[in-house]
C-alpha cells in the first residue's frame, strides 16, 4: 500500500468515526458522557439520503394488470412503501412535514387506471377522450389532477423522474 491510499484510509475512518458525536449534555447545564448518540445536520443530511433516496430505489416490480381486458393491476406493497419514502425524503429535503403522509389506496387505484389508459393508448394527456380504450372517470381524473409520464417504470417515474444531481444543481 502506498503513501496516498494509507492516508486516503486513514481520511475515510476519521470521516466515519467523526460522523458520531456524543451527547454530553443534560438539562442542569453540566456535561457529562452519555450513551446518547447525536448527528449534526450535515450527517443527518447524508443519513437520510442513504436511509430514504438510495433506501427507497426499486430495483424491478411486476405488473399484475391486462391491457386486452382493461384490467388496471395493482403494484406491490414494497414498491408503494419506497414511493412513499421517496416522496418523505424531499419533502424532508425541503422542510415541509413528512409524518402524517400516507398512500391512499383509492388515490392509487386511480392512478392505475390513468397508467392502463396510458398504456393501452400509447399517449399521454391530463384530458384523455372517452373515446380511449380502457377509460374510465377515475382515470380521466388522475390524468386530469396528477403527473403523467411515459416509458419509465420505476419509482423516479412516481416521482417525477427527478434525479438526485438535478436536486442539488
Amino acid at each position: 500500500m502506498n503513501k496516498k491510499h494509507a492516508l486516503i484510509g486513514v481520511l475515510s475512518l476519521s470521516l466515519f468515526f467523526s460522523m458520531f458525536k456524543k451527547d454530553s449534555s443534560d438539562n442542569s447545564g453540566t456535561t457529562t458522557t452519555t450513551s446518547n448518540w447525536t448527528l449534526s445536520a450535515k450527517e443527518q443530511a447524508i443519513k437520510d439520503y442513504m436511509d430514504m433516496y438510495v433506501g427507497s430505489a426499486v430495483t424491478s416490480f411486476s405488473w399484475n394488470g391486462n391491457i386486452a381486458n382493461c384490467v388496471q393491476g395493482t403494484l406491490s406493497q414494497d414498491v408503494l412503501d419506497k414511493t412513499l419514502l421517496r416522496i418523505k425524503y424531499f419533502r424532508k429535503l425541503a422542510g415541509l412535514p413528512i409524518d402524517k403522509i400516507t398512500m391512499e389506496a383509492d388515490l392509487n387505484a386511480k392512478c392505475q387506471r390513468n397508467a392502463l389508459m396510458i398504456k393501452a393508448n400509447g399517449r399521454l394527456s391530463h384530458t384523455p377522450p372517452n373515446t380511449w380504450k380502457c377509460y374510465t372517470e377515475d382515470g380521466y381524473l388522475a390524468a386530469n389532477k396528477g403527473n403523467i409520464s411515459f416509458g419509465m417504470s420505476d419509482v423516479k417515474t412516481l416521482m417525477g423522474g427527478w434525479k438526485m444531481q438535478e436536486v442539488i444543481t
